[in-house]
């Protein structure tokens, strides 16, 4: 036998799920625009020019990545019956491809506009799938209260992908089901006047200070513009401070993203702790604690984690 038809019997059958599985690896833990091709390559264990024998070029790679991920998804809910059947086969997929809720909401901003949109579509109609089941199994429901539900099912499930996780496999996916299963359970209170108290308050609290002042905006504005696009002088503009007196306070706007993160998180354990405390039964304990992530998410344009939205810049190559 020569040696290049050993190396063609040694060559896996999968060759082309291996490179998609490991992009996708490498595109959640940098971003899309900080991995090349050679380190896709790497990862495998081949050269790059293998690699462009089965996609020619990143954006491949993403869409497929993309791709692969949502023909999971579409194959849990085609073989639903049930909201539970559903919650358990998603919370499957949520773990076994955690990588790929960070590539539809930070990474597809890099794919062609056209393959854009396909995913938008797709991920559109996870979320109509999901709002049937739901309605089905606890009518009847408002409109803003199912899209409430089911925004804050499909942000359960997607916690593999942003947070670590002490559980895993198995474990972790049949938490992630019980507890989008506890939120479809979720009775909405509608409020009746403005919360006072400062259990309530927004987070970003600008009375408080001037560093905290720049916090609130920042936090905006990442939200709203993604990290990359927003300067030191537009928070600067928008906190009405000059650059010294904004530089007296932070070094640079990855401190100040820093600083908006770590609130966040600071405020998301509070609420876990207090609910924690105050209330006996876990089950009561976890519905106080999901009520509290909701009001949070409901400070801002879009939650803080938001921010990796718009955190890397469209790259092709």
């Amino acid at each position: 036998m020569t040696r290049r038809s050993t190396a063609t019997a040694r060559r896996p059958s999968d060759r082309g799920a291996q490179i998609v599985t490991a992009a996708a690896t490498l595109f959640r833990k940098r971003g899309f625009v900080n991995v090349s091709m050679k380190d896709v390559a790497a990862e495998v264990g081949v050269t790059a020019p293998a690699i462009y024998r089965h996609f020619p070029g990143k954006d491949a790679l993403l869409s497929a990545a993309i791709d692969s991920g949502l023909t999971q998804v579409e194959s849990v809910v085609a073989a639903s019956t049930t909201l539970r059947a559903l919650l358990d086969g998603l919370a499957e997929v949520a773990v076994e491809r955690s990588d790929l809720w960070m590539l539809i909401t930070r990474e597809s901003e890099n794919l062609p506009e056209d393959q854009r949109h396909q995913v938008q579509q797709r991920f559109a109609a996870l979320r109509d799938a999901l709002a049937g089941h739901l309605t089905t199994a606890r009518p009847p429901l408002s409109e803003p209260d199912l899209d409430l539900l089911t925004r804050a099912v499909l942000a359960a499930l997607a916690a593999p992908a942003q947070f670590g996780q002490r559980l895993t496999g198995r474990r972790l996916a049949t938490a992630l089901a019980a507890i989008s299963a506890t939120i479809c359970e979720i009775d909405v209170p509608h409020a009746t006047g403005s919360a006072t108290t400062a259990a309530h308050r927004n987070q970003f609290d600008a009375s408080l200070s001037r560093q905290e002042e720049v916090l609130a905006v920042a936090a905006r504005l990442f939200a709203e513009r993604g990290y990359q696009n927003v300067s030191l002088a537009d928070i600067g503009a928008e906190a009405d401070m000059a650059g010294p007196s904004l530089y007296h306070h932070f070094a640079s706007k990855s401190e100040i993203l820093l600083g908006v993160l770590r609130r966040s998180i600071d405020w998301i354990e509070l609420d876990r702790t207090r609910s924690i405390r105050d209330n006996d039964e876990p089950d009561i304990a976890l519905h106080r604690l999901v009520e509290k992530l909701r009001r949070h998410g409901h400070g801002h344009a879009r939650p803080v984690p938001g921010v990796h939205q718009g955190g890397h810049q469209p790259a092709r190559g």
